[in-house]
């Protein structure tokens, strides 16, 4: 019989800044470019999730952005969490709010041949959570505010 493995936590990734987020079109033709790397490439973004109170998320209703503005690239989350992103949102956000800020890791993907619960957003840019990293509020965060990316 085999012992079972010790769990070791991962070893911690260092990040540089990426895309710049104001810039929705650019945003996007650099995660579908990051989306077809090999090996895949993981990022740090904000990410703006529209909250219902009976799902947890609200289907496609997703955006890279770093306020509740309604601005932003639109994106699909699959999740690849041991602990269900609804209970991160539990944790995170306020109980009345609408909106939730969270700092997500993942991986770029598209939705062509995705396996995800929700619909993909007509732009086909789906973001593969594996982290959530933590929360922000709505106006904390610049205009400015840069995607991170992991170096090698």
């Amino acid at each position: 019989m085999q012992r079972p493995r010790e769990k070791a936590p991962h070893p911690e990734l260092t990040f540089v800044e990426g895309p710049r987020l104001s810039d929705a079109s650019a945003f996007e033709r650099w995660f579908r470019e990051a989306a077809s790397r090999t090996p895949p490439v993981r990022v740090r973004l904000p990410v703006m999730i529209q909250v219902d109170r009976r799902l947890g998320v609200h289907p496609g209703a997703a955006r890279v952005s770093v306020s509740s503005s309604g601005a932003g690239t639109p994106i699909t989350l699959t999740d690849r969490m041991g602990i269900p992103l609804s209970d991160h949102l539990q944790t995170h956000c306020s109980a009345d709010a609408d909106d939730c800020g969270l700092w997500l890791e993942g991986y770029p993907a598209l939705a062509d041949g995705l396996n995800s619960p929700f619909e993909p957003n007509p732009s086909g840019v789906v973001f593969e959570v594996v982290r959530v990293v933590g929360g922000f509020v709505d106006g904390e965060l610049s205009p400015s505010t840069v995607g991170l990316v992991a170096s090698s």
